[in-house]
This record gives C-alpha cells, sequence and structure tokens, in this order.
C-alpha cells in the first residue's frame, strides 16, 4: 500500500466521515486483489452499520444485533468468495463460500475457472471431494487421469455413502459415453485394417452383428474389468440413449473368452448376460422374456441372497412401471424383513388407489396399524 492510500483515507474519513472512509478502502482492496484485506474491512462495515464497537468487546457481542451481525458477515463471505473463485482461487474461495451455504453459486463459480495442469486436481478435489460439482469434476477426471481411477473413485465413493441420485445418474452417463465411444473407435479400427468398410454412424451393436469374428478371433479391445464395472455402474443411467449404448456393451462382454467374464453379485452372476436382460426390459424389448429371467432368478437363488436379488428386481420393475408386479414381489419376499435399501419404500412402490387399498388390506391383516393408517392418510391426502 502507497503513501497515497493512507493520506486518501485520512483525507475521506476527515472530510465525508466514517461510512466515506470504510467504502473507500473496501474498493482499494477489492481493486488491489487483497481479498483477505477485503473481507475484515467487510466486518468492520458491518459493525459500524450496526452501531456495534468496531472491535469485539466481549462474548456478548453483538447481544440482541447477532442476527443481523451473522447476515451481514455472510454476506462479506459471499462477496469474497466470489472473489476468490473468479480470481482463479477456487480453494481460499471455498473457505469463504462454504457458510454461504449457497451450492448453485459454489459450483458455478468452480465450472467458470479455466482448468489447467496446474490446477485440474484441486478443481477435482473440490468438486468431488467438497461436493460442489460432482459430475463436473469427474468429467475432468476421466479425461485426467482415466477409468481405472474414474471407477476407484465412484466405487469408493458408494462405500462411503453415495453421490446424491442426480449426480450418480450424470455420472454414470458420463462413464458409459466415454468408455463405449473409445471401445466403439478400437473396435471401427481393428474392423478398417482388415480393409472391411465402415460407416461412420455404425454403432457398436451392428459392428457385432455384421462382423461375428469380433473380440473372439482377435482378442477384446478394452480392459475387461474396466468393461465389467462399466455396464454394472450403468445401472444408474434413466434414458433410452443410455441403455442402449450400456446393453451394446452387454453384448460386446458375452463375446469375451470365459476366463474374462467376470462374475457379479446376484442378481448378476452371469453380468452381461443378466445386464443385458436388465437393460432390455428397460428399453421395453423382450419385456417379458426379462421378467422372466429375474423371476427365475428369485426362484432359484440361495436363501441368503433371496432379500436382495428381489430388491434389484423389485426397483428395476418400478423403474419399468410394473408397479403391481413390483407389489406382488414385495409383500411376497420383503415383507417384513429387513432390507438392504435398494427398491423403493412399499409406499412408493403401491402407486394407485387399487394398489393402496391392496395394501392398507395387507396391513391389516398382518395387524400393522401404522402401515395401515399411512395408506389410508395417502389416499386421503391425494
Amino acid at each position: 500500500m502507497n503513501e497515497t492510500s493512507f493520506e486518501n483515507f485520512s483525507q475521506a474519513l476527515s472530510d465525508h466521515g466514517a461510512d466515506a472512509a470504510i467504502e473507500m478502502l473496501r474498493a482499494e482492496f477489492k481493486n488491489s486483489g487483497d481479498y483477505f484485506q477485503l473481507f475484515e474491512i467487510l466486518k468492520v462495515r458491518c459493525r459500524h452499520q450496526l452501531g456495534l464497537s468496531l472491535l469485539p468487546i466481549d462474548n456478548s457481542d453483538p447481544g440482541d444485533k447477532t442476527d443481523a451481525f451473522e447476515t451481514c458477515l455472510l454476506n462479506a463471505c459471499r462477496e469474497v468468495g466470489t472473489l476468490l473463485f473468479q480470481a482463479g482461487k477456487p480453494d481460499e474461495g471455498w473457505v469463504y463460500l462454504q457458510p454461504v451455504g449457497d451450492q448453485t453459486l459454489a459450483k458455478d463459480l468452480l465450472m467458470d475457472v479455466p482448468v489447467t495442469e496446474e490446477n485440474q486436481s484441486l478443481i477435482i478435489d473440490l468438486g468431488l471431494g467438497q461436493n460442489i460439482a460432482p459430475a463436473y469434476a469427474f468429467e475432468i477426471m476421466l479425461k485426467a487421469f482415466g477409468t481405472c481411477n474414474a471407477i476407484t473413485t465412484i466405487d469408493v465413493r458408494a462405500s462411503q455413502g453415495g453421490f446424491a441420485a442426480d449426480d450418480l445418474k450424470a455420472i454414470a452417463e458420463i462413464l458409459l459415453e466415454s468408455f463405449y465411444n473409445d471401445l466403439l473407435a478400437s473396435v471401427r479400427n481393428d474392423v478398417a485394417q482388415r480393409n472391411e468398410s465402415v460407416d461412420n454412424d455404425s454403432t457398436l451393436g451392428t459392428l457385432l452383428d455384421r462382423f461375428p469374428w469380433l473380440v473372439r478371433t482377435t482378442g477384446h479391445h478394452v480392459d475387461a474389468t474396466h468393461l465389467n464395472s462399466v455396464v454394472r455402474i450403468a445401472r444408474n443411467v434413466d434414458d433410452v440413449k443410455h441403455f442402449r449404448l450400456a446393453r451394446e456393451l452387454c453384448q460386446y462382454g458375452q463375446r469375451l473368452a470365459d476366463d474374462f467374464k467376470y462374475p457379479g453379485d446376484p442378481p448378476f452372476e452371469t453380468t452381461y448376460v443378466d445386464h443385458e436382460q436388465y437393460f432390455g426390459g428397460l428399453l421395453e424389448e423382450n419385456e417379458q422374456d426379462a421378467i422372466a429371467h429375474f423371476q427365475k432368478k428369485i426362484a432359484d437363488c440361495e436363501d441368503a441372497d433371496r432379500v436382495i436379488v428381489a430388491e434389484h428386481t423389485i426397483a428395476w420393475l418400478a423403474r419399468m412401471n410394473r408397479s403391481e408386479m413390483a407389489l406382488d414381489l414385495y409383500l411376497s419376499h420383503l415383507a417384513g424383513k429387513e432390507t438392504w435399501g435398494i427398491a423403493p419404500s412399499v409406499h412408493q412402490i403401491a402407486d394407485t388407489p387399487a394398489l393402496k387399498q391392496r395394501l392398507a388390506e395387507h396391513f391389516r391383516s398382518s395387524n400393522d396399524l401404522l402401515g395401515f393408517a399411512m395408506c389410508q392418510l395417502q389416499t386421503a391426502a391425494q
């Protein structure tokens, strides 16, 4: 700070009073990029505007003006945090912005920071680690550090409480599209090297149908463990486009040598066959066969696995708007049992007046007054 600044402050204080002098300092610190000092003068301005002493006196300060003072401080945090993000210092900005609790603002500011090799790890840490912009940060991480790190991050996060549903859906879509496109490019290149013509708009499924020798005779084009994980994670996508991509990955996976067909957890033990049925059902293609496939899974599984197999199937049926069938399975296999939280609640599954009435009758017959009451109250509210 040069001598002129000291003179200007003294002059502003002498000629125009404390408000003008404080405003002069606020502008000075903002323009010079001294955001720490800016925050300090904003705190002083809060105290001055509320008629408090410029420095805290004791633990009872600011007394009956506590709410107004805290609001003023949060506004100061918002201002300084925003400036730090815009200055390319998101880690410092987050220190100020975190108490504000404005997740949308933090996300927008983080996504506006230009990504460089120097700051990409920081942006990933803030976006994923601090949950500011998980899907955005995940895409940066996937491009910078590859599929293996991306899958590990998803699985580790799942073991620590997971992502919000919308974030997980977006992350699964990003991973699925990236992996599918890489695999498709590799397959197209393999075909082209064998002097076969390839249309630029050919899908993976089209190429697999057209060239039966793919995979079996040429070896696989991607890491088989990654393929297994991407198909599993793809269960979180939620639109026709991504269901189709996931199903084509299953079709590819079924052509792998047996040593590379890694089993999954129930009811997806035969990973690619089971998931092809799963995504086929969501696509409403061969739906009856898919339903029969998973009903057989429930009937044939070990008793210890029946709850989790039923839950996966019920959740899947609910996604397909097969509420009556989902309710049948719930009452047959999950009623009164401890569940894993995979399937929707039975009250969510019973989503029509007729199903709600049927559920109410079930609760009455099983002497469950609370369950019965919830059905009746929901019906009355509707």
